[in-house]
């Protein structure tokens, strides 16, 4: 461990050139290392000179612009109001022009005949921009492209110095992936034990998830899987039961000192705000599905009707012999089609226990399986009579889907399956099978990870990938979103030996998905964010290796974390967080460690970035808040895994002195959680696989036999 952690430090920022760009574009490209562009262009050409832009620009619509290139044009306008003061006298004003080869015709002003033909060889998501010396040109393969374009330029503006210089070139680029879809956590789980209610982006407002949008879209990702597990976020006349509203949640607030009782609700349910934005994705450009499971965790009719229950006092599931269930599903899919989803991104059963065992159920789906006592829960369902049960409830559900909007985006993701039965002809086989049991329409996702450093001809992840179709496959790794399961202490593994994947598989894996993705031209690629808050690194490699795989010229895939990091939060707090990030140690790992010394210098580093940081997006900020959280936390829990080693060898009067010692040092981890940033975090920070410090106090207390106060207590709620 000593020696991985040493070559850990010593590689953390070591940065090699990669393939991407030609020869002749070398030069070109390494001028642009001023920014850090996420994602990097496919072809930048430099030319000698400079732009520097003193007043707001004239910004023109090319003859028969559209809704697309209007939000371009106000996205800039909205920047320059801010960012460039109005001239003191009559200045001659820069023109930004904007249009796309939707009418071709009349962009001949601003294009050369071989510019459009280059132009027109691109996928409908590529642009041309050219930084002259008196005006900016923006144009698309379509508006889509042509707001890409303006979504490079305000990358360069937003990193540029205060004199807003800007070097004179062109850049030609379009994505290598035509689907770029970002997952995240809009209800995760609620109320069935992992989370009692919710946090981060599960408290999000309207206004916190449109930035959100327009962040996704500043870095061109065109596809949200909107995850809705549990108790369900919305409205829900008919089955008012099942939605996550009046919850009572033990909190605690930090301005009294004090706990409460308190009756939440999800801010879609009280406001209503979804399908407004949902819409506002869509006009930029972004598709919106529902990530819902495949009879799993939706919504809170299992635990509110038992009779429902997949096997008796099994919540997780429905049983799908039950005609009333069966009819909740489909009601249910209906009411999210009709808030306006583009379609839905369904997530396999991932325990071993999936198919019904009632009687009906055996004689549907267990023909042929031998016998199996009515009501018994299987140690693991067998894959044909899983492949049965899914294909029917996914039929019957996709006709529900299709009903509402005939061309909606319907996937599953199969990922446990491999892990579940093993890789073998059988295996491949009822997959096979499965593909043949439901409509050709439906895409899969997430099946065995791409190798990382051997060929892909041949690997589990190509076989799988045949027999899904690429043409439909959107492949994607669950690696980010960590920080959310291991109770949001942060873990980002960039040490570039890793292999394996305990308990995080390092970043490069997760850049060899999406390279693997474009190498075999597949429909799309999906990279994980679900814990939005110092996790965003998963959204941004995303962001950059589905659009151009080779990544940033100059940057090696070990390098991206810096580089990444310097988009974020400037190159100053950016290096501060990268260090940060790669010194923090595993969550899992426990004293005696190696990782004892780097996790405090990992805290000292999260406190200098965030005093420094000085940058005006305020979710950028509260992501600084929640690295110096929990970097300071899992520092601390070092020190008091080291006083309880001491007080099991301890004897008498010091036994009991090094119980109290460590029960102050627990009640000031919990401290450090009441009191958290940022706040969202940890509002519902009591729950029963929430953070495990205040089950350690209590057991502290009980055996130094001093009381704590109610606030580190944990109560049941629900």
């Amino acid at each position: 461990m000593g020696r991985a952690i040493t070559r850990l430090l010593l590689l953390a920022f070591a940065v090699a050139g990669v393939a991407g760009a030609s020869p002749s574009s070398q030069k070109g490209q390494r001028l642009l290392e001023m920014y850090n562009l996420v994602p990097y262009p496919q072809r930048v050409t430099v030319q000698s000179g400079t732009l520097t832009i003193t007043s707001s620009p004239v910004i023109i619509l090319a003859p028969g612009a559209g809704a697309k290139e209007k939000i371009g044009q106000e996205q800039l306008q909205v920047f320059f109001q801010k960012e460039v003061p109005a001239p003191a006298h009559a200045t001659k004003r820069i023109r930004i022009v904007l249009g796309s080869l939707e009418d071709a015709q009349r962009v001949s002003a601003w294009l050369s005949s071989r510019e459009v033909g280059i132009l027109g060889n691109f996928n409908s998501q590529g642009y041309i921009l050219r930084i002259g010396s008196q005006q900016i040109v923006i144009i698309g393969r379509t508006a889509q492209g042509t707001l890409y374009g303006v979504q490079t330029l305000l990358q360069m503006l937003s990193q540029s110095q205060s004199e807003m210089r800007l070097p004179l070139l062109e850049i030609e680029d379009y994505p290598e992936i035509p689907n770029r879809y970002v997952d995240m956590t809009f209800a995760w789980y609620a109320r069935y034990g992992s989370i009692n209610f919710g946090f981060g982006t599960q408290l999000w407002t309207e206004q916190q998830w449109k930035w959100f949008i327009n962040w996704c879209l500043r870095h061109k990702i065109n596809g949200i899987d909107l995850c809705i597990y549990g108790y369900w976020p919305f409205t829900f006349p008919e089955y008012p039961e099942t939605t996550l509203a009046n919850i009572p949640v033990k909190t605690y607030e930090p301005e009294t000192g004090e706990t409460a009782i308190v009756r939440m609700t999800h801010p879609n349910v009280e406001r209503g705000f979804l399908p407004a934005l949902i819409r506002y994705a869509q006009d930029r450009g972004i598709r919106v599905n529902a990530y819902i499971g495949l009879n799993t965790f939706n919504g809170g009719y299992a635990r509110e009707n038992p009779e429902s229950q997949i096997f008796p006092g099994k919540t997780y599931a429905l049983d799908l012999s039950d005609e009333a269930a069966r009819q909740y599903l489909r009601d249910s899919l209906r009411r999210i089609m009709q808030m306006g989803f583009d379609g839905v991104t369904f997530e396999m059963i991932e325990l071993p226990s999936s198919v019904c065992t009632t009687p009906a159920c055996i004689s549907k789906y267990w023909s042929g399986y031998g016998s199996i006592a009515p009501n018994s829960i299987p140690k693991l369902t067998p894959l044909p009579v899983r492949v049965r049960a899914d294909a029917d409830i996914l039929n019957d559900l996709y006709r529900v889907i299709t009903e509402e909007k005939p061309h909606a985006d319907v996937g599953l993701i199969y990922h446990r399956i491999v892990e579940m039965y093993g890789w073998g002809p059988d295996t491949l086989q009822a997959f096979h099978q499965f593909r043949e049991m439901i409509p050709k329409e439906v895409y899969f996702l997430q099946g065995p990870r791409a190798p990382r450093d051997g060929p892909l001809e041949g690997s589990e992840f190509e076989k799988w990938v045949n027999i899904a179709d690429p043409q439909t496959y959107r492949h994607s790794d669950n690696i980010g979103g960590d920080a959310a399961f291991y109770t949001r202490i942060l873990y980002i593994n960039n040490d570039p030996e890793t292999r394996g994947d305990a308990p995080v598989a390092s970043l490069e894996w997760e850049i060899a998905q999406h390279r693997a993705a474009a190498q075999k031209h597949l429909h799309g690629a999906t990279g994980y964010g679900f814990e939005w808050y110092g996790d965003e690194i998963y959204p941004l490699i995303l962001a950059q290796y589905s659009w151009r795989s080779s990544g940033p010229v100059g940057v090696s895939d070990h390098g991206f974390l810096e580089y990444a990091s310097q988009s974020m939060y400037g190159k100053r707090v950016g290096t501060l967080v990268a260090k940060t990030l790669a010194l923090s140690p595993p969550p899992t790992d426990h004293y005696p460690s190696p990782w004892v010394g780097p996790a405090n210098e990992a805290a000292d580093l999260a406190k200098q970035a965030l005093d420094e940081y000085s940058g005006s997006e305020p979710e950028y900020r509260k992501s600084l808040e929640q690295i110096r959280t929990a970097t300071q936390r899992k520092a601390e829990l070092y020190d008091l895994e080291k006083l309880q080693s001491a007080a099991e060898s301890a004897t008498g009067s010091e036994k009991n002195k090094v119980l109290q010692q460590a029960l102050a040092k627990a009640e000031q981890i919990g401290d450090l959680i009441l009191n958290g940033r940022p706040r969202v975090n940890y509002v519902d920070c009591y729950g029963e696989h929430g953070f495990h410090i205040f089950a350690t106090i209590q057991q502290l207390s009980d055996q130094s036999g001093v009381k704590v106060q109610d606030k580190f207590i944990e109560s049941k709620t629900n």
